[in-house]
C-alpha cells in the first residue's frame, strides 16, 4: 500500500512539474513520443517497442539502442530533444521534492498554538500562494497519510 501511495504522489508531482516546466504545452505533450514516431513506418515503431520491452538490457544498453534506432530511422534530433526534455522534467521533480521539507517545517511552525485561527489561515494562504506547486504536493501527501490507506482519488 505504501508503494501505491508513493507512486500516486510521484504521479501528482510529475503532472505539476511537467505543466510548469513546459507551460505552453499540455501536461504530457512535451513527453509525447508520438511526435517522434509521427510518420514512421510500422516496422520502426515495432522495433522501438521491442527495445523498450527488452528486459535483458541494462539501462545504458537500452539508451544506446534507442539512439541507434533514432539514427537508423532519421529521427535522432527529435528523439534527442525528447530525451533532454524528459531529463529536465526529472530534474525539476527532484528540485520540487527537495524543497518539501522546508515548506512542511513552515507549515508546522504556523500551528504554534499561540495564534488566532484566522491568523493561521492567513499564513497558510500566503504559503499556498507563494509555493503553489510545493503546497499542492504537500497537501496531497498529507491527505494520503491522513487516509491511512483508505481509498484515495482513483
Amino acid at each position: 500500500m505504501q508503494v501505491i501511495a508513493v507512486l500516486a504522489v510521484l504521479g501528482v508531482i510529475v503532472n505539476i512539474v511537467s505543466s510548469k516546466v513546459f507551460p505552453n504545452n499540455a501536461v504530457w505533450e512535451f513527453l509525447d513520443l508520438r511526435k517522434v514516431m509521427e510518420g514512421l513506418p510500422k516496422e520502426a515503431k515495432k522495433e522501438y517497442r521491442q527495445i523498450d520491452n527488452d528486459m535483458t538490457l541494462t539501462l545504458a544498453q537500452r539508451k544506446q539502442k534507442k539512439m541507434e534506432w533514432a539514427e537508423k530511422f532519421g529521427v535522432k534530433p527529435q528523439y534527442t530533444d525528447f530525451v533532454k526534455k524528459r531529463v529536465a522534467m526529472l530534474d525539476k521533480t527532484a528540485e520540487l521534492l527537495a524543497s518539501l521539507p522546508k515548506l512542511f517545517k513552515q507549515y508546522r511552525d504556523t500551528w504554534d498554538g499561540k495564534k488566532l485561527f484566522k491568523d493561521i489561515e492567513a499564513e497558510l494562504m500566503k504559503l499556498a500562494a507563494k509555493y503553489k506547486k510545493e503546497y499542492s504536493v504537500m497537501s496531497f501527501a498529507k491527505d494520503l497519510v491522513e487516509r491511512e490507506g483508505r481509498k484515495i482519488y482513483f
